[in-house]
């Protein structure tokens, strides 16, 4: 019996492992190249990216640093501006509520180059550039999320607090929050894709430092098994923190990872 019940959980983990087994696979043959008419210097074969990254590990581990301390700041600030807006509006009514999460979703629409361009007019350091477009890309999402998390709660839930004369602030903090996790760890495994987007656009076009800077450097010196293996650690990264906050979400919050929105 446990066996049948641990066999979802396998699957889970190998199916994707296959899958990229398989496509590397494919991609070491030359079958897309093949294919496609792809040459080597273009994209290069996992072998060559796996060497570069080897050979490059230590530039790597101080672009990573580069990108991801500005980022994971960038990202608890605007996190933390997204939940105490959410958290505020709870005050107003339905309807001037929403109309605040509608203003979130035009910003969190603006182009992410134009808004790096921007912010760049007003700011000089290439950390607190990061930091700044991170956090202005990722607090909408969280307003929006939290906002439909903390409006998720029962409505019997609700009459049942109300019952008992429960403060607003009470409301929130035993009802609303609860029922706002999900909604969360979605929003939080969403926002980790916008921090990495933000993070490279700002280096790209102006801080010079981390993987941006070193994508664009390896491929100003033709050296596309450097840019790609640039582009495998980030996403290695991305996989990481994604991994992290499931993980997080399973062990303290199971209930949550058991009702997503």
């Amino acid at each position: 019996m446990g066996a049948f019940r641990m066999r979802p959980k396998v699957q889970a983990v190998l199916a994707p492992a296959v899958v990229a087994v398989l496509v590397i696979a494919v991609w070491q043959l030359k079958v897309v190249h093949h294919l496609f008419d792809l040459k080597e210097f273009a994209v290069p074969l996992p072998f060559d990216v796996a060497e570069a990254m080897w050979t490059n590990r230590d530039t790597l581990l101080q672009r990573a640093k580069e990108s991801l301390v500005p980022g994971v700041l960038g990202f608890a600030l605007g996190e933390a501006i997204g939940l105490a807006i959410a958290g505020a509006i709870m005050a107003l009514p339905g309807r001037t509520a929403r109309q605040v999460t509608v203003m979130g979703a035009a910003v969190q629409s603006l182009p992410a180059i134009a808004l790096v361009a921007l912010v760049a007019l007003w700011v000089d350091s290439a950390t607190v550039l990061k930091i700044t477009v991170v956090a202005i890309m990722v607090a909408p999402s969280m307003l929006i999320y939290m906002y439909r998390g903390f409006t998720s709660a029962k409505s019997e839930a609700l009459e049942l607090m109300s019952s008992y004369n429960a403060s607003g602030l009470q409301v929130l903090r035993g009802l609303r929050l609860p029922s706002a996790v999900p909604h969360l760890f979605t929003q939080v495994k969403y926002a980790t894709v916008i921090m990495l987007v933000a993070v490279i656009l700002s280096e790209i076009m102006r801080t010079g430092d981390g993987f941006g800077f070193e994508i664009e450097h390896a491929l100003g010196r033709f050296d596309t098994a450097e840019a790609w293996a640039a582009v495998f650690a980030l996403a290695l990264v991305g996989v990481l923190v994604y991994a992290l906050a499931s993980v997080v979400e399973r062990v303290f919050f199971p209930w949550a990872a058991r009702h997503k929105p």
